[in-house]
């Protein structure tokens, strides 16, 4: 069992670093410069160059996902130009609600699902058995933050 546990756990922490390299190449990707709209038009090329450099803009690409990827770990996850805040203050804000939508939705589910199970156990082999069976199946299968959408 613990063997089971410590490869499941192996295969998380492979599956969570693909995933981290994908969302920072897809970050990367992007025409642009990110920090630009941080700056007045009207700053001068110099100060501009020197914000740039301080951000870590021109350090090479592995030296910026490992910093991205410290500060991620730590929590800290920059700063929102569009909203001007803390990107973990607006997480913050907003994490009472999603919670609260989450929990209703899977709730939800689970009210629904389980008197479904059960009138298909007592009609086993019988058509209403499938049907119910078929129905609980796809209840329980939507993911709870889907369904909260829905809810929305």
């Amino acid at each position: 069992m613990l063997r089971y546990l410590l490869r499941r756990l192996l295969i998380t922490v492979v599956v969570l670093f693909g995933v981290s390299i994908i969302v920072f190449a897809i970050v990367h990707l992007q025409p642009g410069n990110p920090y630009a709209s941080m700056l007045d038009p009207d700053t001068p090329l110099e100060v501009r160059e020197e914000v740039m450099r301080k951000l870590g803009y021109y350090d090479p690409l592995p030296l910026q996902y490992v910093k991205w990827l410290g500060r991620a770990l730590t929590g800290d996850f920059g700063y929102s130009i569009q909203m001007g805040a803390k990107v973990s203050t607006l997480i913050g804000q907003r994490i009472g609600n999603t919670v609260l939508l989450a929990l209703t939705a899977a709730l939800l589910a689970i009210v629904l699902a389980v008197p479904f199970g059960f009138f298909a156990a007592i009609r086993q082999g019988r058509v209403s058995d499938m049907v119910l069976t078929v129905v609980n199946f796809g209840i329980v299968s939507v993911p709870a933050f889907f369904l909260a959408m829905i809810l929305i």
